[in-house]
């Protein structure tokens, strides 16, 4: 039975060729970096990992390249979308199918997308009722990701409790954004297996203090050591701790509009991880040095506080 562990999850960056395919070596010398940084765990085929962007089989060999690198360091949770589903139908047989597909990659845990279980107009009850029918026809331990594409759903109480009481769900992603549904998350889930991740930076010290596990999100894919010294230390009464989270705070809008090029580029040229630009979410991105600059200088500032080498 696996217990995720606290602190810094990273949104694995998917890596790619100059001609836009994906690179295998360069992908496992990303993953090693994360490694390198002390994360708790990977969480590859996400939205950071461009999955929207990868057809079927490029998802699962992200997923498998995660767990063959990770190599029993730490666990894998990875993503599955249902394929072949139409707008309107009910897309849990296909889910199922998903995950099925996902947990022969070897992974820890299959991260469900709450938005892809329901449309936007299904009571909570309906993504309730297609949880238990996913639970009774899998095997493989579990997550909810609240990704805001195709639109955020937040999960309720009722998903919270039922997940608490099935031991099967261990990684949640909240992209509440709001410190009491984070802290209600944390109540209803206390002593079970689940644990919650926060994707806002400037909101961590806190989320972590109500009972959650950490972070997964933006930042901590450019300075994932960092990320998860505060978490480690969160609880601590030290000044540090507040410039930390203030430090990430700003590093996560610096990303900005070219997300996720912009943090290849950083793990590029200020961490020598040799990764590429290229993105197929943004390939449009226009990585000049009008918005390349203000990343250069934060890093050199985070070097001069001697942030840099904190690590958990």
């Amino acid at each position: 039975m696996t217990i995720l562990g606290n602190g810094a999850w990273p949104v694995v960056p998917a890596a790619f060729t100059p001609s836009g395919e994906p690179d295998r070596d360069v992908q496992r010398a990303v993953n090693e970096w994360f490694l390198s940084q002390g994360a708790p765990g990977l969480f590859a085929v996400s939205l950071s990992g461009e999955m929207y962007q990868l057809n079927g089989r490029e998802r699962l060999d992200q997923a498998r390249w995660a767990v063959e690198d990770a190599a029993d360091r730490v666990p894998v949770v990875a993503g599955a979308l249902p394929e072949g589903v139409d707008k309107g139908d009910d897309p849990t047989v296909a889910t199922i199918e998903a995950i099925q597909r996902t947990a022969d990659t070897g992974v820890s845990a299959v991260v469900l997308i709450s938005s892809l279980l329901v449309a936007p107009e299904d009571a909570d009850s309906v993504l309730t009722e297609r949880l238990h029918r996913i639970i009774d026809a899998t095997t493989i331990d579990l997550g909810l990701y609240e990704c805001p594409i195709p639109y955020k759903r937040v999960l309720a109480d009722e998903h919270l409790r039922l997940m608490a009481a099935s031991d099967r769900f261990t990684f949640v992603k909240d992209t509440s954004h709001d410190v009491a549904v984070l802290a209600r998350k944390a109540e209803l889930t206390r002593g079970s297996r689940v644990r919650i991740y926060n994707a806002q930076a400037h909101s961590v010290v806190r989320s972590v203090r109500d009972g959650g596990a950490g972070f997964s999100g933006w930042v901590g894919n450019i300075l994932p050591g960092l990320m998860g010294w505060l978490v480690a230390h969160a609880h601590e009464d030290d000044p540090q701790v507040l410039r930390v989270q203030r430090a990430l705070s700003v590093a996560d809008a610096a990303l900005g509009s070219n997300y996720p090029s912009s943090a290849k580029w950083v793990l590029r040229t200020s961490f020598g991880v040799p990764i590429q630009d290229v993105s197929r979410m943004s390939a449009d991105a226009n990585l000049t040095p009008h918005n390349t600059q203000p990343l250069r200088d934060l890093i050199a500032l985070l070097a001069e506080a001697d942030l840099l080498d904190l690590k958990p």
